[in-house]
């Protein structure tokens, strides 16, 4: 069976929603915390998956594994090993494959629709077409060398890349179930109000948006999978 790693930054940001396809493409998954990742061989999955978390990829002082992880995950990259990044996982991947990491123009949280590129719409992107996803950063990625660039928001213009079988996300496709938006807003709650985001229109949001998106993520991770050589 085919090995797919899952590499979790905080233990409130898991695979969610993209675990039922991958699952269904016939990986075994393992979750791992990036601090756990000392001698990873980061070339040994059929599958690498990038997720999200509240730290930079900036950030060497408070997270001395954010170094080695962006070392290996540039190794993995320049092979062309099928890798998926979300978030912060974008962000690891574009600045392994030598692009800039950044802040945002404006801290992005909720739901919004993605504007997609006529190379988005022609990839497995094309399921979030008129389809509103969950976001929440306060960086963004350069698209990096050699690679696609696939989408964007009115508040973000880099919104996911594609190279070979490298694909990057900033939003999230993969959260949309009420009680786990709600958790976010709780460990989030600071970073939340500092944007001048009210909770509520969150959970609002969620109810009548959430189970769209992630049918969305769902399927163009499904389709993404079945590209990848």
């Amino acid at each position: 069976m085919k090995r797919c790693v899952v590499v979790e930054h905080i233990d409130f940001e898991p695979l969610a929603a993209y675990r039922a396809p991958i699952a269904s493409a016939g990986y075994a998954i393992e979750s791992v915390a990036a601090a756990q990742l000392t001698g990873f061989d980061w070339s040994a999955p059929d599958l690498l998956v990038l997720m999200g978390g509240p730290m930079s990829v900036h950030d060497a002082a408070c997270c001395p594994w954010m170094p080695p992880e962006i070392e290996g995950v540039a190794l993995r990259c320049a092979a062309d090993l099928p890798t998926l990044g979300v978030c912060l996982g974008g962000q690891v991947m574009a600045r392994a494959m030598d692009a800039a990491v950044t802040d945002s123009p404006t801290r992005e949280i909720g739901f919004a629709p993605l504007t997609l590129t006529s190379a988005g719409c022609a990839s497995p992107l094309r399921h979030f077409a008129n389809t509103p996803v969950l976001h929440w950063h306060g960086e963004t990625f350069a698209i990096p060398p050699g690679a696609t660039h696939l989408a964007a928001t009115d508040a973000c213009t880099n919104q996911a890349f594609s190279r070979g079988n490298l694909l990057g996300l900033q939003f999230h496709g993969e959260i949309g179930e009420p009680a786990q938006v709600e958790v976010w807003l709780d460990r989030g709650r600071d970073y939340v109000a500092g944007a001048g985001v009210e909770p509520d229109r969150v959970r609002a949001d969620t109810a009548l948006l959430g189970a769209g998106a992630v049918t969305a993520g769902s399927a163009a991770i499904k389709e993404w999978l079945a590209t990848l050589g």
